[in-house]
């Protein structure tokens, strides 16, 4: 079987597989939570919302750097780039969204 890895081992291109698979349906969640709440009218549960969103991300963003400070000695790497803008390009909007609903 040919593959983008070139010569990479099958248990290699499954842990790959399994970690794309966690971190694609954990940014797919968040993302249909934040469009479904985009339409909450109520600044309090918004609030609620967006501040959750942000601690969520403060503990993805621990967990993240974490990895990848370790990486070779406690685990075995770091998130891969997309997952790094996600974890500055959430809070930044969820930010945005409370100063936003504030005013």
């Amino acid at each position: 079987m040919e593959t983008i890895a070139g010569n990479a081992s099958s248990e290699t291109l499954l842990l790959v597989r399994g970690t794309a698979n966690v971190v694609a349906a954990s940014n797919l969640g968040i993302g249909f939570l934040l469009i479904i709440c985009s339409s909450i009218k109520d600044k309090k549960s918004l609030k609620k919302v967006l501040s959750g969103e942000l601690a969520l991300m403060a503990c993805l963003l621990a967990v993240a750097l974490f990895n990848t400070f370790n990486a070779g000695r406690i685990v075995d790497g770091g998130p891969p780039p997309p997952f790094w803008v996600i974890l500055i390009v959430n809070p930044i909007l969820c930010t945005y969204g409370l100063v936003k609903r504030r005013n």
